[in-house]
């Protein structure tokens, strides 16, 4: 939570099994309530990475591609009813 708000961190992803844990360690935790990757069909070990970090996932029966990862993380957040849309800078996210 940050002023008051709730902050989730949308992590469209499609192979990211290498960059998965190093931009995972650096997510703050102190701040940072929920972190849901959507996974795009992954054909490496995304989603079990994600699983052992305990990471929510958002898993599709296909790759539909980049764009409509990110519209399916864009509606999730609408359904988790964030009340505020707000694009934070890396460094208030990222350590």
């Amino acid at each position: 939570m940050l002023n008051g708000g709730r902050i989730a961190v949308f992590m469209p992803a499609y192979n990211a099994a290498r960059t998965l844990q190093p931009i995972y360690a650096d997510i703050r935790k102190d701040i940072v309530d929920t972190i849901i990757l959507g996974d795009d069909f992954s054909s490496d070990n995304t989603v079990n990475i994600s699983r052992e970090l305990v990471i929510e996932l958002l898993l599709p029966t296909e790759n539909r591609g980049y764009g409509a990862n990110q519209k399916t993380c864009c509606l999730t957040a609408l359904l988790l009813r964030i009340s505020r849309w707000r694009n934070l800078r890396p460094h208030e996210v990222f350590r």
